[in-house]
C-alpha cells in the first residue's frame, strides 16, 4: 500500500504464536523456529526465552502465564504483533500503517564478554548508553535475572575498540580502568558490577 508518508511493503507486523503453543503442540507440531533475519542478538535470545517457557509447560501438562510471556514480547523491539493466518485471514490487520517505527519498553544494551570472580566485575560489550543505578536485566538462556548498576569503569585501551586483539584486558586492572557515570555503545567496552557469573554471551 502506499499514501502520501510512502510505501508500506516492508511494515508487516510479526508474527505472535504465543497464545496458541498448546494448541500447536497438541497438533504434533514438533519443532518452532524464531524467526532472526535482521533482527538482533537480544531480540533472538527473549523471544526463545518465552517460547521455551512455554513449551516447558505444556510438555510437562502444565498451564503457562500467557500475559506474562506477551508482555515479556511486547518490550522488546517489534512492529507489533499478530497471530498470523492461526485465526484465520488477518487481510489489512497484516500491515502496520499507524507509524514509522516499532514498539520496545525495553533496550538492548550489551553482551558479557568476561567476567572477573575475585572483584565481582563483569566486562561488557557496550550496544547502547546505560548510566550508573539504571535498573537492568541479565538474560541467559535459562531465564533473566533482574540487577542494578552501581558500578561503572571504563577500559582505557586504545580506541577502547572491541575489534582490536590483544586490547581487551581478561581480568579486571585497575591501571587500564577509570570510573564512569554511564557507558556509551557501539565499540566500547566497560566494566560493571555482577553478583555472580553469568556466562559469557549472557546479554543486558
Amino acid at each position: 500500500d502506499e499514501d502520501e508518508y510512502g510505501t508500506y511493503i516492508m511494515n508487516s507486523r510479526d508474527l505472535c504464536a504465543i497464545d496458541y503453543i498448546e494448541d500447536l503442540v497438541h497438533a504434533w507440531i514438533i519443532s518452532f523456529k524464531v524467526e532472526g533475519r535482521n533482527k538482533t542478538v537480544n531480540y533472538i535470545a527473549s523471544t526463545g526465552l518465552a517460547y521455551k517457557e512455554a513449551l516447558r509447560a505444556v510438555e510437562a501438562w502444565e498451564k503457562y502465564d500467557v500475559q506474562k510471556l506477551a508482555a515479556e514480547l511486547f518490550s522488546i523491539a517489534n512492529r507489533g504483533y499478530i497471530p498470523g493466518f492461526l485465526a484465520g485471514n488477518p487481510g489489512a490487520n497484516a500491515q502496520f500503517y499507524e507509524r514509522n517505527g516499532g514498539f520496545q519498553t525495553k533496550v538492548f544494551l550489551g553482551i558479557i564478554r568476561n567476567f572477573d570472580e575475585k572483584n565481582k566485575l563483569a566486562r561488557i560489550e557496550v550496544k547502547n548508553k546505560f548510566n550508573i543505578w539504571d535498573d537492568i536485566e541479565i538474560v541467559t538462556p535459562e531465564w533473566t535475572f533482574p540487577s542494578k548498576v552501581q558500578t561503572i569503569k571504563k577500559i582505557m585501551t586504545a580506541n577502547n575498540s572491541t575489534g582490536r586483539e590483544g586490547l581487551r584486558p581478561e581480568e579486571y586492572d585497575e591501571r587500564l580502568s577509570e570510573d564512569a557515570t554511564s557507558a556509551h555503545g557501539w565499540g566500547y567496552e566497560v566494566w560493571i558490577n555482577m553478583e555472580k557469573n553469568y556466562g559469557d554471551f549472557a546479554l543486558i
